[in-house]
């Protein structure tokens, strides 16, 4: 494995105002995310060993290391690849594809009762952490999951399995400097700032990948 970068942004960071502000955008990527970038360096120089796994297969066996490196690695390689999901969730791009709206009419109705459901998960939901749609046995369901975990972790730590699609950041750095605690308002606002063409392209590369590997 190769040391760990900071994900090349596919805008400026002024790009999404008034919906995040520059200031947000610019702590949110230099402190936070690199943060994780840091830590997950030091990791990979103290322990040689892990440079052997690619990231994704390490949070998918988290439970198979040991307890004094599992948690280190649960919360930084977590940091890591869920930041990198949540800037590519970001956008101005509308074009839903029709095999992902069928899923989304399947799974909750129609595409506003998915936003009402996504809208009151994150009102709701306990603590700082994450809200993901999440896809599971050609269903979209809604996940949150506390700190830093993410869906691929699996039942051991987040009590469910599903391949991310969109993901929302529901720590207080997100939203706070604009929006207070009004985290129903940062909700509205990523709505409107959907990669809906790269979501879609994220939905039809898993259920491509899931009904490949059924065929075999």
């Amino acid at each position: 494995m190769n040391n760990i970068k900071l994900p090349n942004l596919n805008f400026n960071f002024n790009y999404f105002e008034p919906y995040i502000d520059t200031d947000t955008m610019k702590l949110h990527y230099f402190s936070y995310h690199k943060s994780y970038v840091d830590n997950l360096n030091n990791i990979l120089k103290e322990k040689h060993y892990l440079n052997n796994f690619n990231l994704i297969n390490l949070i998918e066996n988290l439970s198979k290391f040991p307890r004094s490196i599992r948690n280190i690695l649960r919360y930084n390689i977590g940091g890591y690849i869920n930041h990198n999901f949540f800037w590519e969730s970001l956008g101005y791009n509308n074009n839903i594809h029709n095999s992902l709206i069928n899923c989304i009419n399947k799974s909750f109705g129609n595409i506003n009762k998915l936003k009402n459901e996504f809208e009151y998960n994150a009102i709701s939901s306990f603590g700082v952490g994450w809200l993901w749609l999440i896809l599971n046995d050609n269903n979209i369901s809604i996940l949150f999951t506390k700190n830093n975990d993410n869906p691929i972790m699996g039942f051991n730590f987040c009590k469910t399995f599903g391949y991310p699609i969109l993901v929302l950041d529901l720590w207080e750095h997100s939203y706070l400097n604009k929006y207070k605690n009004n985290i129903l308002n940062y909700v509205k606002s990523f709505w409107k700032i959907i990669n809906w063409n790269f979501i879609s392209y994220r939905y039809l590369n898993i259920k491509f990948k899931l009904n490949k590997s059924n065929m075999i």
